[in-house]
């Protein structure tokens, strides 16, 4: 109700604008379109955001003022499961700032892309890159921003093209100097070197990632940090039960804030972890059918895919469905719900059915 006021609120005040607003009192208008829109985002109502970030981009000014509608419109994409919309909106603003995602995927440009920002990495230790000076140039932090926003719809769609998000990020800290949105990308860099079998760097980078949190201590990036940390990190030195009180705090903090894309993700990995660490069966499709329904109302229709495929699976163990190795029952029909994940290019979703039901076998 609070997003619906206020942009009922911004839209009175676009309403009152002179026609020639956009000449003559530019900054105004220009605050105001960009905050309906925010609130038009929030309050899920997407074709009302769509229609006003279309006004700020055919009137702004400078690419600095298009970034928070970049934002805007990555995100919108990204809930409604349009990945590679948003994906093209990101590659677009990047290459006004100078920054081009890899068009090829595959081992060879990640393993590149590894060696790239090892030798960038050479000879800093933690403290080093801790104490560097603050980054001051607008085009590099607005890059940031992007790079940031994008980073899940990589995930979800495009993996191997997702850890180029990781090493711009910190090659873009390590030499224009730290910001609020560094802590970022050295989780995201610890993280993909745990991926490739480097444990002890991957995670030491991932603790100096939270370190360098706390100096900055922004709400900005709160939210996203400890849902990597606690949903996908912290399991590869604790029991996969200590994630679920932080993961929820982290939730709550998102919501709090208006991080609601990331929110959604961390539901989605709460729900992932209750289902491995073994939850009653009963316990699990009730906290599943719980966190549907909230996901539902966000209308983050990707992580709520992956919930109610949990919750089907948790069902199918019960006994409910007639086939056992079919998702198919009250929360997902997999025979309708494929060719969806598939033209969406959920491959997130795609490899968790499949997984699922391997396990049902």
């Amino acid at each position: 109700m609070a997003y619906e006021s206020a942009l009922s609120y911004f839209t009175a005040g676009m309403d009152s604008l002179p026609g020639d607003s956009w000449q003559n009192q530019y900054d105004l208008a220009l605050s105001l379109h960009i905050e309906g829109a925010e609130a038009a985002y929030m309050s899920t109502d997407f074709k009302r955001a769509e229609s006003l970030t279309r006004v700020v981009l055919k009137k702004a000014r400078t690419v600095l003022d298009m970034i928070r509608v970049y934002e805007i419109i990555i995100q919108t994409c990204y809930a409604q499961n349009m990945f590679k919309e948003a994906i093209d909106a990101a590659s677009k603003i990047l290459k006004q700032l100078g920054i081009y995602l890899p068009k090829k995927t595959g081992k060879i440009p990640i393993m590149l892309g590894m060696l790239r920002t090892g030798f960038v990495l050479h000879r800093k230790n933690t403290d080093d890159l801790y104490n560097l000076p603050q980054m001051t140039d607008p085009l590099k932090l607005a890059a940031m921003r992007i790079l940031m926003s994008v980073t899940i719809s990589l995930y979800k769609s495009i993996r191997n093209v997702f850890p180029s998000i990781a090493f711009k990020m910190v090659i873009l800290s390590v030499k224009y100097g730290n910001s609020y949105l560094s802590p970022f990308a050295y989780t995201l860099y610890g993280l993909i070197l745990g991926s490739f079998g480097k444990i002890g760097p991957g995670y030491r980078y991932d603790r100096f990632a939270l370190d360098l949190f706390h100096k900055f201590n922004s709400e900005k990036v709160d939210t996203k940090i400890y849902s990597i940390f606690s949903g996908l990190i912290k399991r590869w030195r604790h029991h996969l039960k200590e994630s679920l009180d932080p993961l929820l705090e982290a939730c709550q903090t998102g919501l709090e804030t208006g991080d609601l894309l990331n929110a959604a993700s961390i539901v989605r990995l709460y729900c992932h972890n209750l289902f491995f660490i073994g939850t009653d069966l009963k316990t699990l499709e009730k906290e599943t059918a719980k966190y549907g329904e909230i996901l539902m109302k966000l209308k983050q229709e990707s992580p709520l895919r992956n919930v109610i495929l949990i919750r089907q699976t948790a069902s199918n163990l019960t006994g409910a469905s007639e086939e056992r190795t079919i998702l198919i029952g009250e929360s997902f029909n997999e025979e309708t719900m494929l060719p969806d994940l598939i033209e969406s290019n959920d491959k997130d979703a795609i490899i968790g059915l499949y997984f699922l039901k391997a396990m049902l076998c």
